[in-house]
């Protein structure tokens, strides 16, 4: 290399030199800068948008190969089996710190609506598996605090669509479940509000609609369903008060008009009944205490006639039916009960309870005794009357029965019937007496085909009664032979106290 080329070749290589020393400045001002507008960029993240500075730091960290940032990086990308493998290689407190603030994120995100529940739970869930006993109480925190936002959520959406429906009752309690940590709280706020508005002026209008016709049992209904859902509201509470007194004011008058109805009808079973179920209604109600008092004593009142005048007729067991009948509805009236025993002393008894002082030819038979006609009956009180023929002289033996009375008795009632064996040619006379001979019935020329023949003497005071039968034959066409053994009946024979 001759002078000339070595001077040449020196020039180049200080340019040369000089140009890298001049590139050299510029390239580390370009690394800086971009450092520095990263630096920037993740500031930004950190303040303006939170929730994305997590992600992209793990990601770098990630791109990095930092483990910590590895195990964040899988719990964003769901992959939670990778995340947990990974955490279980790892004891660092780095990884316990960037999991609390993973836990903040995740509860931002959670209540910014970014985050799904299921997946939420899911990745808390792998977390505390972690076993990072300094973040257990953050865990537990960030899950409750993900489950009330749920719920809040669910009632919202429920409220929503309730209320779309036109069921305010049932979407106000809905809404009234959102909590202020929800972003729909003042939303829910607010249409709980409209809703109850809503639902008070309907109930309002409807409760009015039913009270127009009187039907003021509606009317108190509806109110009462409206303040199961708008407690101690002042304007449907003063609307209820007013109805229910207008109800008791009805119900009192139709209680009473009906049971008037009844009692003008005489039927005072039903009529106290009916003021009987009143009660049960409206206790204490004076105008139908008042009322039922009247009536039961009425009711005795007319019971107690009645009584009599079957009594009069005889009908002692129709009478006695009739009052025990009055006991169904006054089970515990003195009144009636003593009318009863009465009529029990008063009623006919059979005259086989009386003692027999002497006897002939008599006897008190049973056993469905039979007379001419074919009529059966319970018991009977036989007579006989034997015929002989003794040298063409005929005797006419009779049969007589005394009773003891003891004047304990007043009436003394029965029949006369023939038996089924009586002989046409026959013919009987009844007589009775009373003490000393007074005679107080007698009956002649009773034969077979005679009807029944009743009697009815009053035997008041009497100490002892005596009934005599005697019988008189037609000696023309007797034929003696078959006269022998002849009797009558006194059936339903009964005395009375």
């Amino acid at each position: 290399m001759n002078r000339r080329q070595h001077i040449e070749h020196n020039q180049m290589s200080a340019v040369s030199y000089r140009k890298k020393r001049s590139i050299l400045p510029g390239i580390f001002m370009f690394l800086l800068v971009i450092a520095i507008i990263g630096a920037i960029g993740i500031g930004v993240l950190y303040i303006f948008i939170p929730d994305r500075y997590e992600e992209v730091r793990s990601t770098v960290a990630h791109i990095i190969g930092d483990p910590v940032g590895d195990v964040i990086y899988a719990l964003e990308t769901e992959d939670f089996i990778v995340a947990l493998d990974l955490a279980a290689n790892l004891d660092s407190e780095a990884l316990e710190e960037r999991i609390r603030e993973r836990l903040s994120t995740i509860e931002y995100e959670f209540i910014s609506e970014v985050r799904e529940y299921s997946i939420t739970m899911t990745e808390l869930s792998i977390i505390d598996r972690m076993n990072f006993h300094g973040i257990s109480s953050k865990i537990t925190s960030v899950r409750n605090t993900v489950s009330r936002l749920n719920d809040s959520r669910i009632a919202f959406n429920t409220a929503e669509l309730l209320l779309a429906e036109g069921d305010y009752a049932a979407a106000i309690p809905q809404f009234m479940l959102v909590i202020e940590e929800d972003p729909n709280y003042d939303r829910a706020s607010n249409r709980a509000r409209s809703a109850t508005d809503t639902l008070r002026n309907e109930a309002l209008v409807s409760a009015e609609n039913y009270s127009a016709y009187g039907d003021y049992e509606s009317a108190i209904s509806i109110l009462n369903n409206a303040l199961l859902v708008i407690e101690n509201d002042s304007e449907l509470t003063l609307q209820m008060t007013l109805y229910k007194a207008a109800f008791e004011i009805a119900s009192r008058q139709r209680i009473l008009d009906t049971a008037s109805n009844y009692a003008d009808a005489n039927n005072w079973a039903n009529a106290i009944a009916t003021l009987n179920m009143g009660l049960i209604d409206m206790p204490g109600d004076v105008s139908i205490e008042d009322r039922l008092l009247i009536y039961r004593q009425l009711y005795v009142t007319s019971a107690i006639t009645d009584a009599d005048i079957l009594v009069d007729q005889g009908e002692h067991d129709e009478a006695i039916a009739m009052l025990s009948n009055v006991l169904n509805t006054l089970p515990d009236n003195m009144q009636i009960m003593e009318q009863i025993d009465r009529i029990m002393d008063l009623r006919p008894i059979s005259m086989s309870i009386l003692a027999v002082i002497d006897s002939r030819n008599y006897r008190h038979e049973v056993g469905l005794p039979v007379d001419y006609f074919g009529g059966q009956h319970y018991e009977a009180f036989r007579f006989w009357a034997y015929v002989q023929d003794i040298e063409d002289e005929y005797d006419y033996n009779y049969s007589y029965v005394t009773y003891s009375l003891s004047g304990s008795f007043s009436l003394f009632t029965a029949y006369i019937a023939a038996s089924s064996e009586l002989h046409p040619d026959i013919e009987f006379a009844i007589e009775i007496t009373l003490d000393d001979d007074i005679t107080v019935f007698s009956h002649e020329g009773f034969e077979a085909d005679s009807s029944l023949v009743p009697i009815r003497v009053s035997v008041s005071n009497a100490a002892a009664m005596t009934i005599s039968v005697r019988a008189s034959i037609d000696t023309e066409d007797a034929d003696f032979w078959d006269l022998d053994n002849q009797s009558i009946y006194l059936v339903n024979a009964e005395v009375t106290r």
